[in-house]
């Protein structure tokens, strides 16, 4: 079902510190209290309002054309900055857009369509990417699309697996995906047809259970097809120093790189090695003021337990509406604002009492 959603509450007190300012927060979304409070607003002040999918998630996900009036009727101006979120038909994305008179992205918004469209289409080149996680079915649109933009792609992880299998090659009871085998074949074929790197682990690391007492071996890919070399019951659940090498040789001289899935069971620590290194590699090309970009909740989540974050270009915030993007697919959340040479708002610098906006231009 997912996290359940939470009071905005403490998030104004964060928010007055930070600011050094007072942040009225209102414990509602919409209604008589909201309109009061926002009416008595004085130039320059911030008022926060209460969790929209707190006080009404039927309606927002309903995208209700009446609670998107309420919720826009104290607005002039509606700044979306959920990415998160940009992939659903809400009313608090969505539906307000209709009655507010200015739409635009916000910072992360547009950071997000940035990299992850921008950078994608128009690569800086050569343009690498590591693709790992544990099943092809939920990465298939996404590497096909990457193949049309890439110069070469590393397949990890548990999706390397169906590939493995779909080439006859023995992994035991290792993660595959039967009814992907062919997807995979379709991949290998037409990587080979516009001639791009499609590169594939050269060792793995097997074990006879998923846990930190594992026992584990390393094999190299040359002997995966031998009948009976695998023990039966261990699974792949990482890589090692051969495939590490490799990646690393083919994609450090990226201009633009891009990770999603790690590349083995990386929460436990004695399957992270290999996923740790693609941290490793994504923020030293960061570093080098080049473009790297993370993105998918394990692969964040693995690029922060290898402590990589801070070099990387750009780690996204998004789940869903990150894979669609990639995908190619139409995001609601944007799709609906203005376009940006529609937009024309006089914002004046800021200076004592100087307002916000020129209301006058807004009329």
């Amino acid at each position: 079902d997912g996290p359940q959603p939470v009071s905005l509450a403490p998030v104004a007190s964060a928010m007055s510190e930070l600011m050094n300012e007072v942040v009225t927060f209102v414990a509602e979304s919409t209604g008589p209290k909201v309109e009061k409070v926002v009416e008595t607003m004085g130039m320059g002040t911030v008022v926060l309002l209460e969790n929209v999918r707190l006080n009404d998630p039927e309606l927002d996900e309903k995208n209700d054309e009446e609670f998107a009036r309420k919720l826009a009727s104290v607005a002039d101006i509606f700044v979306m900055d959920d990415f998160a979120d940009a992939h659903l038909n809400l009313a608090s994305t969505v539906g307000v857009t209709k009655y507010c008179e200015i739409n635009v992205a916000g910072l992360l918004v547009e950071s997000e369509h940035k990299h992850l469209e921008e950078a994608v289409n128009k690569p800086e080149r050569p343009f690498a990417a590591v693709v790992g996680g544990a099943k092809l079915s939920e990465k298939f649109e996404m590497i096909n699309r990457l193949l049309d933009k890439v110069d070469g792609i590393f397949i990890g992880g548990g999706i390397a697996n169906t590939f493995l299998k779909a080439r006859g090659m023995q992994i035991a009871d290792s993660l595959a995906e039967d009814e992907y085998l062919n997807h995979a074949r379709r991949l290998e074929l037409k990587a080979r047809n516009k001639g791009i790197k499609l590169i594939f682990p050269d060792d793995f690391l097997f074990a006879d259970t998923y846990s930190v007492k594992a026992l584990t071996s390393i094999l190299p890919y040359s002997e995966l097809g031998e009948k009976g070399r695998v023990p039966a019951g261990w699974m792949v659940l990482d890589h090692g120093d051969l495939s590490v090498l490799n990646i690393v040789t083919q994609f450090k001289s990226a201009r633009t790189f891009f990770w999603n899935g790690p590349i083995g069971a990386e929460e436990l620590d004695n399957f992270a090695y290999g996923s740790h290194a693609v941290a490793a590699l994504a923020s030293a090309i960061g570093a080098m003021n080049r473009t790297s970009i993370v993105g998918g909740r394990d692969t964040v989540a693995a690029l922060d337990r290898a402590n990589m974050r801070k070099d990387t270009t750009h780690v996204s915030t998004g789940g869903a509406s990150f894979y669609d993007m990639m995908e190619g697919k139409i995001l609601p959340g944007i799709s609906s604002l203005d376009p940006p040479d529609e937009v024309k708002v006089d914002i004046p610098q800021l200076t004592g009492d100087a307002p916000l906006f020129d209301v006058d231009a807004m009329d």
